[in-house]
């Protein structure tokens, strides 16, 4: 019993110490595979990192030192079809032409200088390849992405631990943006998406870019419309190296992740390797007044103090050992479910080199030495005069297991104080009122045309447990699409920005929004209706409540109930 409770209880502290250490190592070297990264920096106001593409042409033409530039412009999942009518959804990464020769990306296949050389031409991640055409050979094949026809000229490794997402399957050249999501044309002077991209400069070697800081914020609202308008402050070059755990943030499905929370997780590992040590060591010291007969007649017979210390000490290790090995398999069977905790990507098995076995060898034989020192000492110590008097029972219990019950119950209620109060604010997060319904709502991307769409709502009717469709370009969740406009307050224009959702009455019903006004207007796409709060904001500004100054829409045909935008932590 001894045995089983202590290698479990071991067993599961690795488990968790190698799923936690996996993590904090993979978040600190997000990246490090770049080889200039040092020099790449990141266009970034003072609160965002989105751009466009033309403002890569236009800090290019103006700043010599910039050596080369490259754009993202996101990820989108669409529909993508192979040779062989293999069709699948997988994430199309737009990006400018130069993007693996720019971050240093080798290619397994074809060259990273011209892997996008025309604007047809695409690269398949390794895993998307053998998705779409299993092992035969895949360079010069054409595949189709929702529709448009292109030809694969490179394959390169899965996206893996890099501030871009990992579900990245096929990168096409940025110039195809426009046929996906026409706001995004990197032809548009005006920059009207001005969040469409984001802009990477790579300077030369020991220019410092803070050095033209107030020159690029002059320059910019020279063109740049939210810097114009007031909605953007700042001009910041952020290094790609500090992006990951920088405050400024990036719509275009890059990741992000909060130091504060590798710390925490960091120190929760600690706290879990002291309860499993703390564990094996009360229990140990505990079973030492049961073995000291046995360590006595051992002395007895001849063996020498150090003899019995390091009897001990291998069996710590022989237990920490075959403890360590259940661990790993337990941290294996759990890692799916670890990454979806964790918002992030984990590879325990993968990760490992000849460093990391190393490191983790070292920390296996100091952990066991560490485990058996105390038990180890207690009974290599003794007088055997003591075992036969009965006093070592009564100070090992007086002095070792008292003072080892208070630390575990320490940091025992600590967790459990922890765990009471995350479980507070996780409830109060999954509760918080948002406006609107959500459960049993299915939303499924399309870019089919609207006579198919219409034929598919009325085949989905049917089905039973069906209760509606809706079409709609945007959902509480997902934020819809930005609408910025001026609008005239007295003798001055004031910026204000609307989230719009372009959608049908079933909707409303679907997410049970509420009208709180309908003016009855004919319908029209130049109508529109407003939050409650929108409407109240233009009521202050003394604005016109019954038209708004935006390119398509005009007329206010009522108000509905105020609702949250994107998800609550958001």
């Amino acid at each position: 019993m001894f045995t089983v409770i202590n290698v479990t209880g071991l067993a599961v502290s690795f488990m968790f110490i190698l799923l936690i250490a996996d993590m904090v190592t993979r978040q600190l070297s997000v990246d490090s595979d770049v080889p200039d990264a040092d020099r790449i920096f990141i266009f970034a106001s003072n609160s965002n990192a989105l751009g466009h593409y033309q403002l890569g042409l236009k800090f290019q033409d103006r700043y010599p030192e910039i050596e080369d530039w490259c754009a993202y412009g996101g990820i989108q999942e669409l529909l993508c079809r192979s040779v062989g009518d293999q069709e699948m959804l997988m994430g199309v990464s737009f990006v400018k032409k130069n993007y693996f020769d720019f971050f240093g990306h080798p290619l397994l296949e074809g060259r990273a200088i011209d892997a996008l050389v025309s604007d047809n031409n695409v690269v398949l991640t390794r895993s998307a390849a053998y998705s779409l055409f299993g092992n035969e050979p895949v360079m010069g094949k054409n595949i189709e992405i929702s529709g448009m026809s292109f030809v694969v000229n490179g394959v390169v490794e899965d996206v893996d631990n890099s501030i871009f997402p990992n579900v990245i399957g096929i990168f096409v050249p940025i110039e195809n943006i426009k046929h996906f999501n026409y706001s995004a044309d990197i032809n548009d002077t005006n920059m009207g998406n001005a969040g469409s991209a984001m802009v990477f400069f790579k300077y030369v070697e020991g220019f410092d870019p803070s050095e033209k800081k107030r020159d690029m914020e002059n320059y910019v609202k020279e063109f740049f419309w939210i810097y114009q308008y007031g909605n953007a402050h700042g001009v910041q070059m952020m290094p790609m190296r500090d992006f990951y755990f920088s405050k400024i943030t990036a719509w275009l499905g890059v990741m992000q992740y909060d130091f504060e929370k590798v710390i925490v997780f960091f120190i929760t590992g600690i706290i879990i390797l002291l309860m499993a040590i703390g564990n094996y060591v009360s229990m140990s010291v505990a079973q030492t007044v049961y073995r000291a007969k046995e360590m006595a007649t051992r002395r007895l017979l001849g063996s020498s103090r150090g003899s019995v210390f390091w009897r001990m000490i291998e069996e710590s290790l022989f237990m920490t050992v075959v403890a360590f090995f259940i661990g790993l398999l337990l941290a294996k069977a759990a890692e799916p479910y670890a990454m979806e905790l964790l918002g992030v990507r984990l590879d325990i098995l993968g990760d490992f080199t000849w460093i990391t076995i190393a490191c983790w060898l070292a920390f296996v034989l100091l952990l066991s030495f560490v485990a058996g020192f105390v038990p180890a000492s207690i009974l290599s110590g003794y007088n055997p005069l003591d075992v036969e008097k009965g006093t070592f029972r009564r100070k090992t219990k007086m002095v070792y297991l008292r003072a080892l019950n208070v630390l575990q119950s320490g940091l025992t209620i600590a967790l459990l104080a922890c765990s009471i109060y995350l479980g507070i604010q996780i409830y109060s997060v999954l509760n918080a009122p948002l406006g609107y319904n959500y459960g049993n709502v299915l939303v499924c991307p399309t870019t089919n045309i609207m006579d198919n769409l219409t034929t598919f709502r009325s085949e989905v009717k049917k089905l039973p447990f069906v209760r509606n469709v809706s079409f709609t370009q945007g959902t509480p969740n997902d934020g819809g699409n930005n609408n910025t406009t001026r609008i005239q307050s007295g003798d001055s224009a004031v910026t204000f920005s609307f989230q719009t959702f372009r959608a049908d009455s079933s909707f409303l019903k679907i997410f049970d929004i509420q009208i709180t006004e309908d003016r009855r207007l004919a319908d029209s796409w130049q109508s529109v209706y407003i939050s409650d709060d929108a409407y109240n904001d233009l009521e202050k500004l003394d604005a016109n409540t019954e038209k708004l100054p935006l390119s398509k829409y005009k007329n206010i045909a009522g108000r509905f109930k105020d609702f949250k935008i994107r998800s609550i932590l958001q």
